[in-house]
């Protein structure tokens, strides 16, 4: 963890204002193999549909994913025939982690132990950003809490 870059963006709170964000991420951190994280189906939904509307080649994989197409992503990212893996955090168990460079956080969970499990792999990890995109009214929220 101590190599890893971790930032954070605050965007505005137009409905856009967040997946556009995520979109311009993925297209800066072109080459890199990128898996953005989803608090729940249908912000992994909303955010696999902004990155092909873009034309960024995503894949989701929500809920219990079976081992056989957990290995066909992987296999598509590998041969970069798709740019990026939307999951929510019950669709990343089984994701070999290490294979990412670069951890989108599109929605932020509540439980900080749910957060560092999103980029912090068994073993050796390829990880170098952490990138979390939150807009102010999730500031507002946290306030209120």
């Amino acid at each position: 963890m101590q190599n890893m870059e971790h930032i954070y963006y605050e965007v505005g709170t137009s409905l856009l204002a967040k997946p556009q964000a995520l979109c311009d991420l993925v297209e800066f951190e072109a080459g890199h193999s990128c898996v953005v994280f989803c608090t729940s189906p249908s912000d992994a939904d909303f955010a696999d549909v902004i990155l092909k509307k873009r034309g960024i080649a995503s894949l989701k994989l929500i809920g219990y994913v079976p081992q056989i197409k957990l290995s066909k992503a992987i296999q598509q990212l590998q041969k970069k025939e798709i740019t990026v893996l939307v999951l929510t955090d019950v669709a990343a168990r089984g994701v070999p982690l290490e294979e990412f460079q670069v951890v989108i956080n599109y929605s932020i969970p509540a439980d900080p132990e749910v957060y560092f499990q999103r980029f912090i792999a068994e073993g050796e990890t390829k990880t170098t950003r952490v990138l979390s995109i939150f807009s102010s009214i999730f500031i507002s929220i946290l306030h209120f809490l």
